[in-house]
């Protein structure tokens, strides 16, 4: 099994049309729209991850998180906990205000994207510190990226 790899980046905020706007700019990054109302995603170069700006999923201020692929999401959410990290929960009712393609299932424990094959969670380090964990992620980002 090859080492889980980092296949996104994510930067969300509660601007996220300003937030576009100033890393396209600083950046030369071309901002492709997504079936979320102001969520885009970032092409990376032959060099670089893609990567994403949207608005912050719980309506705050937002962050910047890395999402790491795994083989098995629900195997490395129970390592997390062993490990004395935690799952993030149900999103709040703040986030749940913010229009999202993926939706949360709590059997799972995780965002599902719907007929897209694509499931994650966030996980919280002993210090407190996200990360996302993903499944299903990494084969969809080359699909989108194959149509743009």
């Amino acid at each position: 099994m090859s080492t889980p790899a980092v296949v996104q980046f994510e930067i969300t905020g509660a601007d996220s049309a300003n937030l576009q706007r100033f890393y396209g700019s600083l950046f030369g990054w071309q901002a492709n729209p997504t079936g979320t109302p102001g969520y885009a995603r970032i092409l990376g170069s032959q060099s670089g991850i893609p990567g994403a700006i949207g608005p912050s999923w719980d309506g705050g201020r937002g962050q910047l998180t890395v999402y790491v692929e795994v083989p098995d999401l629900q195997q490395t959410l129970a390592h997390a906990e062993q490990l004395g990290g935690r799952v993030i929960g149900a999103p709040s009712e703040d986030a749940r205000r913010v229009k999202r393609v993926a939706q949360w299932s709590p059997e799972l424990r995780a965002h599902v994207v719907p007929g897209a094959g694509i499931s994650f969670s966030f996980v919280a380090d002993p210090e407190g510190h996200v990360v996302a964990v993903s499944q299903g992620l990494e084969p969809a980002l080359g699909q989108f990226a194959a149509r743009h």
